[in-house]
């Protein structure tokens, strides 16, 4: 335990964060077995145009929004197809939803990081040890000033 004035905190390190990822993708995490064959086709898809736009339009994962427009384009499927198999991943927390900037329209972000695949339990959205480490050097670099994350939101249907 140490202190900070009147603020009592324990300091975590990166071995802490390893154990701690691992223990939560053991006990909450999903494997991909669970999915149907579509729904798990589709994912894969999402994971590959998710990556394709992030290296086009050089952003990271987190910030890269679709839409079930650009879905559908990009995988040929029907508008039924997509929806209802994007409707499972939502519910599965593999996608998670967010209002475009008409309003009613809505675009998505996938929060699966292609881990899992061969079956194992992953929680999704758990920062990985090597992406603490490079945030954590990007901090001290820039003594503690980090600009702020910015959302990029894309609107469509």
């Amino acid at each position: 335990m140490k202190y900070k004035g009147n603020l009592r905190y324990i300091e975590a390190t990166l071995d802490d964060i390893v154990a701690a990822n691992a223990l939560a993708h053991a006990v909450l995490g999903r494997s991909l077995d669970e999915l149907s064959p579509q729904s798990r086709r589709l994912l894969l898809m999402l994971d590959k145009l998710v990556k394709e736009g992030c290296d086009r339009e050089k952003v990271i994962r987190s910030d890269f929004r679709f839409t079930r427009k650009e879905v559908r384009q990009y995988t040929n499927w029907t508008d039924f197809q997509v929806q209802t198999h994007l409707f499972r991943l939502v519910g599965l927390e593999y996608v998670l939803i967010h209002r475009g900037c008409r309003g009613q329209s809505f675009v998505y972000e996938l929060l699966f990081d292609g881990t899992g695949k061969d079956g194992e339990n992953r929680l999704p959205g758990l920062i990985e040890p090597e992406e603490m480490a490079k945030l954590t050097s990007m901090m001290e670099s820039s003594r503690g000033q980090i600009a702020p994350k910015s959302r990029r939101s894309r609107g469509g249907v």
